[in-house]
C-alpha cells in the first residue's frame, strides 16, 4: 500500500512503473486505487502464464453465457463474454489467435450438441477452422463465393429474427427452436448487432473480390 502525496494523480505513478519495478528487483509493476489517495502496488516475482496451459475443460452444463478459455495471473478462470457481444482477436502470426478461437467453440461444445448454439465459420485461409469441419457442417466456407453465400444466410437470419423481435424485445434468449449462432470475427465486415449469430471468420491477407455486391451481401444492419 502506498500512500500519495498532496497534489499527485494516479497517472504520476502509472508512468513511473518500470522505475518501480526496477527499483523493488520486479520486472514488471501494476498500480491500483484502493480508495482515495491509497495505491496498491503489486509486484510479481515470476510470470504464471509463461508457460502453455493445457486446454480448458470441457463445460458439463450447457450455456451461452460468459466461456472460460483460460486462466488469469492470479489463478482465477479468464471468462470470455460472446452472447449478446461481438469479439474481436487480432494479433500477429503466431500470437496465439487460433487459441482463443478454439478455446471459445471448446466451450460452447455442450451448448451445440444440446441445440442451443450454432457456429457458422468462414476460412478463407483454410488454415485453422478447417479442422472443425466436421463439427461446423453446412455452416462453414473457406472460397470467397461460398463465404459470401453463408454470409447472405446469416444475414436472412439476422433479418427473420429482428422481424420478429421489433417492437417488442432487444434480447434473444436461445432456444433449441430459435439457438444462438455464433459472429465473432479476427476480420470481417460488420458485424450485426442483433442477430446473435456468430460466425467465425479466419483472417486472411488477400482481399474480399471486388465484384459488384449482391443484395444482402452486407452484414451491417
Amino acid at each position: 500500500m502506498a500512500r500519495m502525496l498532496s497534489g499527485q494523480a494516479v497517472k504520476d505513478w502509472a508512468d513511473r512503473t518500470d522505475h518501480l519495478a526496477h527499483g523493488f528487483g520486479s520486472p514488471s509493476c501494476r498500480v491500483t486505487v484502493a480508495k482515495a489517495g491509497r495505491l496498491v502496488l503489486t509486484f510479481p516475482r515470476r510470470d504464471p502464464l509463461a508457460e502453455p496451459l493445457p486446454a480448458v475443460p470441457v463445460p458439463e452444463v450447457a450455456t451461452v453465457g460468459p466461456v472460460e478459455v483460460g486462466r488469469c495471473e492470479d489463478g482465477t478462470p479468464y471468462l470470455l463474454k460472446v452472447h449478446g457481444t461481438h469479439v474481436l482477436i487480432a494479433g500477429a502470426t503466431g500470437a496465439g489467435k487460433g487459441s482463443w478461437l478454439w478455446s471459445t467453440i471448446r466451450g460452447l461444445l455442450p451448448a451445440v450438441r444440446a441445440g442451443l448454439v450454432q457456429v457458422w465459420a468462414l476460412d478463407p485461409k483454410r488454415m485453422e477452422l478447417s479442422f472443425g469441419r466436421a463439427l461446423f457442417g453446412a455452416r462453414y466456407a473457406a472460397d470467397s463465393k461460398e463465404c459470401a453465400d453463408l454470409l447472405d444466410e446469416a444475414v436472412s437470419v439476422m433479418q427473420e429474427r429482428a422481424d420478429r423481435f421489433a417492437g417488442l424485445q432487444r434480447s434473444h434468449a436461445p432456444t433449441v427452436d430459435d439457438p444462438s449462432s455464433w459472429y465473432s470475427s479476427t476480420r470481417s465486415p460488420s458485424s450485426p448487432p442483433t442477430s446473435r449469430t456468430r460466425a467465425f471468420v479466419n483472417a486472411s491477407r488477400r482481399p474480399w473480390p471486388r465484384s459488384p455486391p449482391r443484395a444482402g451481401r452486407s452484414v451491417s444492419a
